[in-house]
């Protein structure tokens, strides 16, 4: 007869249990009882609630007050011997996630000052070293040079929730709800309390039909590619993408087992080819089937500095992290 829901709620550090029971009305059809009811409840109690006896409970020490049973039957008779716990429980809003990035003012770096730092600079003064030194010189006088006039700038930031399907329309509905909810709270009217209730079931429709619009719309710019579904779906849900590396304790020596890894790989590739190659009844891996009649390539001309340069200005402005120095001030 009784029909109950347990859940565990846990906010931050505080956790409780949270119990909803329903009791369905007595009648000829379902043939329930008052009797029944109570027989079930005094079960249900035993498993939460402490008795009398139990003074050392843990539970006891745990509540800050005990209150004697208010539950009783038609004719005010208690149904058991058991105790109501009534507490007092602090549960905070739970902080937002944050966030903290690095960042560098380019934009405000000015070019005059960067090109006097780099003519007088170590890699213009010698540069009759081995390449080696001149690699690990021209990467340490940038980066000396670049945290001078663009110092790394910390940050923390608070990571909100993705609030594309927020529409105007939405806004101003939110806006007469507190309207009306600031008139109810005023004045204290019957009408005032139907029409702010009227209000809140007017804009949680309109949000329900925002979101749905919102992500319907998505998934039909998507098509039939799963991978963005994929990941829209784990937007959703609220799954984080997360990389998870093995257990270092180097990032270098961990980069280094990666590309031995891979070169491994790509050299079995190599060994199991050039065995195909010569069990093959055409040792010759170089012959093709139509013969050319053309003139052999044999000799490559050397590029210009000026061929090179230009390549480089077409080129498009590419950067990375590990730069010593960004091409877009270089």
């Amino acid at each position: 007869m009784l029909e109950h829901v347990e859940c565990n709620v846990v906010v931050l550090k505080n956790c409780f249990r949270l119990c909803v029971i329903y009791r369905p009305p007595p009648s000829r059809t379902n043939k329930l009882k008052n009797s029944t009811f109570f027989e079930e409840w005094s079960e249900f109690l035993d498993r939460l609630v402490v008795t009398p006896e139990e003074e050392n409970s843990l539970i006891l020490k745990t509540v800050p007050s005990v209150q004697y049973p208010s539950l009783c039957d038609r004719k005010g008779n208690p149904s058991g011997d058991h105790l109501a716990l009534f507490s007092a429980l602090e549960i905070s809003k739970p902080p937002r996630e944050r966030k903290e990035v690095t960042y560098r003012k380019l934009r405000n770096i000015s070019t005059d000052d960067i090109i006097h730092d780099l003519v007088n600079s170590e890699i213009f003064q010698n540069q009759e070293r081995p390449l080696e030194d001149l690699v690990n010189l021209y990467s340490t006088e940038l980066s000396s040079i670049l945290d001078k006039h663009a110092p790394l700038i910390s940050k923390n930031l608070i990571l909100r929730p993705n609030t594309e399907w927020y529409t105007d329309d939405l806004r101003v509905a939110k806006r007469n709800r507190r309207k009306a909810e600031r008139r109810m709270r005023k004045t204290k009217l019957t009408i005032h309390r139907q029409m702010f209730r009227e209000s809140c079931i007017t804009t949680n429709q309109l949000l329900i039909k925002c979101k749905k619009d919102y992500f319907s719309s998505k998934v039909s710019e998507i098509g039939h590619d799963q991978k963005q579904l994929h990941r829209l779906t784990n937007d959703l849900m609220g799954n984080k993408r997360e990389i998870f590396l093995p257990e270092h304790e180097n990032d270098k020596l961990l980069a280094d087992k990666f590309c031995e890894f891979f070169v491994g790989k790509i050299s079995i590739i190599r060994d199991s080819l050039s065995t195909t190659n010569t069990s093959s009844s055409d040792s010759n891996p170089m012959r093709a089937d139509i013969k050319f009649d053309g003139n052999q390539l044999t000799s490559l001309s050397s590029a210009s500095n000026e061929e090179i340069r230009k390549i480089i200005l077409v080129s498009p402005t590419k950067s990375c992290e590990l730069d010593p120095l960004p091409t877009l001030q270089i």
